[in-house]
């Protein structure tokens, strides 16, 4: 892994954690008491997404098995993200509530992308 590569999932998993981070916290504030609770919780899913994502990407020589596992990271924290936020937006569920539905919806989302076949027959990314 070059140093490029280790550049660009720092600072895009810096990214997620901020933009996520403070759009739920924006979304959820006028709803429920603990708003930074939810945006530091997904926030530091999303970046740990993000950082995944763009390492396994950006690597000429992942096996499948990464790509996959990359896969199923990125559908767990996208199913988390609808979740917690329309748990809150939608259900008006309160903040614990708004978590577990944000953890099922994850769950449910990362095995339906486990299932498609999502990172098979992908090509990586040159530099």
């Amino acid at each position: 892994m070059s140093a490029r590569t280790v550049v660009l999932a720092l600072v895009s998993g810096l990214l997620a954690f901020f933009g996520f981070g403070m759009t739920t916290a924006a979304i959820t504030g006028p709803l429920v008491e603990f708003e930074l609770l939810l945006g530091l919780l997904t926030g530091t899913i999303a970046g740990l997404v993000a950082t995944a994502a763009v390492s396994v990407t950006l690597t000429p020589d992942v096996p499948p098995g990464r790509r996959r596992v990359a896969g199923i990271t990125t559908g767990f924290g996208a199913g988390f993200f609808v979740g917690l936020v329309g748990g809150v937006v939608v259900v008006h569920l309160g903040p614990i509530q708004s978590i577990g539905s944000g953890f099922v919806l994850g769950l449910l989302c990362a095995y339906g992308v486990s299932r498609s076949g999502f990172a098979e027959g992908t090509e990586p990314i040159e530099e």
